[in-house]
């Protein structure tokens, strides 16, 4: 979609679509969560950037010119098509992307008939279906830093260590 969507509409899976709609998480935070973040994230070299030097203000405007999920990121409802303002608008769902991932994956796992599963989503993220195995109506598995018991059902993320 980063590719195409700044030439015309980009059709979408209605799941993808309504993750898009993570603008309205973006107006409600202040602009603080956007997914058009893309252009800054390379401009710093942390995503496909050359990395390694601090931009010069010019080049930090020309990519702030590109980020704002209200202004860019232009959603058709009654189409299910998506696209971009201008060229080099990219998403980048970083935050809430890989809970998306899982989440759509816990869906695929219920729809093959999978009753109980944990995924895991690397450091930060993890989801889960039914009830830990052995575990039905018994003690939860825990830590005193982690209860397992507590997520099973639903997806959760965490920061910092």
């Amino acid at each position: 979609m980063n590719e195409r969507a700044a030439s015309g509409p980009v059709r979408v899976t209605l799941s993808f679509f309504r993750f898009l709609s993570a603008r309205e998480f973006s107006a409600g935070t202040g602009g603080a969560f956007d997914m058009t973040i893309g252009p800054l994230l390379a401009c710093w070299g942390f995503a496909g950037g050359d990395g390694g030097a601090v931009p010069g203000q010019d080049e930090i405007a020309a990519a702030r010119a590109r980020v704002g999920m209200r202004t860019h990121l232009l959603l058709d409802a009654e189409a299910g098509t998506v696209r971009f303002s201008q060229p080099g608008v990219r998403l980048d769902p970083g935050a809430i992307g890989k809970g998306y991932a899982l989440e759509r994956a816990l869906d695929l796992l219920r729809e093959a008939g999978i009753q109980s599963a944990l995924l895991h989503g690397g450091a930060s993220t993890i989801g889960a279906i039914g009830t830990p195995p052995g575990q039905e109506g018994g003690a939860s598995p825990s830590s005193t830093r982690f209860s397992l018991r507590r997520v099973w059902g639903k997806c959760a993320c965490a920061t910092g260590r």
